[in-house]
């Protein structure tokens, strides 16, 4: 989601910047974009009108958010948080508790999108605990003795870890570096394509992040990356890369990224092309981000 969120973000920076009117003191927040979204809005809303809730009626979308159906639950939550504002703010809190991690996810995320982090403490918990244990095969016992209110992917070993990594994202989402040991373990490591895909974009999140802070503390995403970038074959993956090192990472760090891509004959000649183009687009980036500081200095 992210991905084209910082599209979007960068496309009306530049209608600000060259085409409008509009006041220096202007900001613009992508978590609040993903928020406040339109689209998400009426998404959302129609998917829990299909279900059979009243999206009129807080009351009932509040008992939506706290069924077990992962995906009512989770259009749910977010709606609520959509159509409220900080009046969800203590039926996110509850949600924080809800039996789904993916919920729990999207409620500590919601909430951070809100200003609230508290959420951010069950995240390190869920990634702590799911990160563990877990049958490497479902089997018929661990059917019939599962927990009656979680879903029973959990007690795969595969599906808890990418919860764990979810969790991971989140945190990072919002700053915090503890999914960071998780990540490098498993951006290179996992078999799972779908692992190394969410560990790369927690490393992602954290390549934004200021340098010198995360190298004091031992975190080094770009560095992971560049070597991700020396194993990894999934073409998805490695476009995903291409847009994050253009979209969101600091300039210097996406850079770095998109050159190594441009230059290197182990990806297609599409991904060599698509690296040149984010290479511009972050000189653009810094052109815009350079005019919005004259801008704010000339107050």
């Amino acid at each position: 989601m992210k991905r084209w969120i910082n599209q979007y973000c960068f496309i009306i920076l530049l209608g600000w910047i060259f085409c409008s009117e509009a006041v220096a003191t202007f900001s613009f927040d992508a978590k609040e974009w993903t928020l406040y979204s339109q689209e998400e809005y009426s998404k959302n809303q129609a998917l829990l009108r299909l279900a059979g809730f009243d999206v009129n009626d807080v009351n009932d979308i509040i008992r939506a958010a706290k069924i077990e159906d992962e995906l009512t639950g989770w259009y749910a939550i977010w709606f609520l948080a959509q159509k409220t504002g900080i009046e969800s703010i203590p039926s996110l809190k509850e949600a924080l508790n809800h039996p789904n991690p993916n919920n729990r996810c999207m409620a500590a995320r919601l909430l951070g999108y809100l200003g609230d982090n508290s959420g951010l403490e069950t995240m390190k918990k869920d990634m702590e605990e799911l990160s563990q244990g877990g049958y490497e095969k479902i089997s018929k016992e661990s059917i019939a003795n599962h927990h009656p209110t979680g879903p029973i992917a959990i007690n795969y070993k595969s599906s808890r870890l990418h919860y764990a990594l979810e969790a991971a994202k989140v945190l990072s989402e919002f700053g915090d570096t503890s999914g960071y040991e998780l990540a490098l373990k498993n951006a290179i490591g996992s078999k799972f394509s779908g692992h190394r895909q969410t560990a790369i974009e927690v490393l992602s999140e954290l390549a934004r992040l200021d340098k010198n802070v995360l190298e004091e503390k031992g975190i080094f995403p770009e560095k992971v990356l560049l070597s991700v970038l020396e194993k990894e074959n999934d073409s998805f993956i490695i476009n995903n890369i291409i847009v994050d090192a253009q979209s969101f990472m600091i300039p210097e760090t996406g850079n770095k990224i998109l050159e190594k891509i441009s230059q290197s004959e182990r990806f297609s000649s599409e991904q060599r092309q698509k690296a040149k183009k984010g290479i511009q687009e972050i000189k653009k980036r810094i052109e815009i981000e350079n005019k919005i500081k004259e801008n704010e200095k000339q107050l």
